[in-house]
């Protein structure tokens, strides 16, 4: 469906230009401080990825508090996960055509189109309807007016600038833009292309997708990769079946089950 349409210039120059950002902070002066910033940053934008638009929005397999809900929601606007609504509408249709034409990242049209190309091409006239399926988000405000481009783009920008006052641009580059584009890698774009691709991973489970697991990825998208597991179960919160499939985003939902910050676990 994606494969021929015409470039979308909004989405390829703000990944062109995150990557040259996130490049450019090799060549920087690095000092200690810029771990943690980049460690924290890798974080959070991994669990407002992970656990936050994927397992508690797209999959509802638990719930959190408001708190929790704007916390992981702001991580999703700053590391340019956009906005929440678009990006479950994306998910839900994958799951409903995974690896089908319809499928807005699909492998079969291409390893570099699943990587990368499909975001560059992305018709935003098709994900409004695919919108229509993601009425039960609307009922959370802050949801509702994170919704369109300009949001992520505002809040995104506030952020940069502030972290750019606080600690300057080698900060900013190492400890922000390089984790938000790590963090792309490893929980979007070699999850939507590598763990659907016949040439890597394992199946487990005979799903009707093209469905991977792929262990050595796990650590780094949190569970993510173990990807076949997903699409076996969708909506249960735990991927990780195996004692080397560590799921950290399922263990950390768990860990705020256990102190009133999470319910409603589906098991």
């Amino acid at each position: 469906m994606f494969k021929d349409r015409s470039w979308n210039f909004v989405n390829s120059g703000l990944m062109l230009g995150i990557h040259l950002a996130a490049l450019s902070a090799l060549f920087m002066p690095i000092q200690k401080f810029y771990f943690i910033l980049f460690f924290v940053h890798y974080v959070w934008f991994g669990y407002s990825s992970s656990l936050y638009y994927h397992r508690c929005l797209t999959h509802r397999s638990f719930e959190i508090s408001t708190p929790l809900h704007i916390f992981f929601l702001l991580g999703g606007l700053i590391g340019l996960g956009g906005d929440p609504i678009s990006w479950v509408a994306i998910h839900r249709y994958h799951h409903a055509h995974a690896d089908q034409d319809d499928d807005a990242h699909s492998p079969q049209k291409g390893f570099w189109y699943a990587y990368l190309l499909w975001q560059m091409k992305m018709d935003m006239k098709q994900i409004q309807l695919w919108q229509k399926a993601c009425d039960d988000l609307r009922k959370f405000w802050f949801i509702r007016l994170a919704q369109g481009n300009l949001p992520t783009l505002i809040v995104h920008s506030i952020y940069a600038l502030m972290i750019y006052h606080l600690f300057g641009g080698a900060a900013l580059l190492f400890g922000f833009y390089l984790p938000l584009v790590l963090s792309y890698q490893f929980f979007w774009m070699l999850i939507a292309s590598l763990c659907h691709h016949s040439k890597f991973g394992v199946r487990a489970a005979n799903t009707k997708d093209q469905s991977r697991n792929i262990w050595w990825l796990g650590p780094f998208s949190f569970g993510e990769s173990f990807h076949n597991n997903h699409h076996e179960m969708p909506k249960k919160l735990r991927v990780g079946k195996r004692w080397f499939e560590w799921d950290l985003t399922a263990r950390t939902v768990e860990l705020l089950e256990s102190i009133g910050l999470a319910k409603s676990i589906v098991r």
